[in-house]
């Protein structure tokens, strides 16, 4: 099967990250790496921004839900898109998993969005089947690419 995050694109906008004050830094860190890893293996024809917030969750647009993750995806391909994701739960994830385990939820969560975003750039219907799948093959991909660890 082809790999979904692969493009053919004839510009790289990429991925960008912003902060808020409050992310555990150990995290940040993680999350830092993961994304550049990301960069260095995936095109963004499209420029997409993902704010990283300290909060416990977020509240998705259309729904108004409390969610961990969540992407805006506008109908217009000239628009950036832009992820959200919330990691105020990383300390009791740690607590209830692992170190290791709480950091892979997370990036498992950011690689979620970015399914989305390459189903939205090829004109895919949102699969949450596949995304979650995807998900979490990227961070297992990217988990071999580090030697295991994170």
């Amino acid at each position: 099967m082809k790999d979904l995050w692969k493009v053919n694109a004839q510009q790289n906008e990429g991925i960008y990250l912003r902060f808020s004050k409050g992310v555990n830094k150990e995290l940040r860190s993680a999350i830092l790496d993961f994304v550049k890893w990301v960069r260095q293996t995936y095109i963004f024809p499209v420029k997409v921004i993902a704010y990283i917030k300290a909060s416990q969750f977020i509240i998705n647009g259309q729904t108004k839900e409390q969610v961990v993750a969540s992407i805006f995806l506008p109908f217009d391909q000239e628009v950036s898109p832009y992820i959200r994701l919330a990691t105020g739960d990383y300390e009791e994830l740690i607590e209830e998993l692992d170190v290791f385990s709480a950091k892979c939820a997370t990036l498992a969560s950011l690689a979620h969005e970015i399914t989305h975003y390459y189903q939205w750039i090829k004109d895919l219907p949102l699969d949450e089947t596949q995304a979650d799948r995807l998900a979490r093959k990227k961070v297992y991909k990217y988990i071999d690419y580090c030697g295991g660890e994170l």
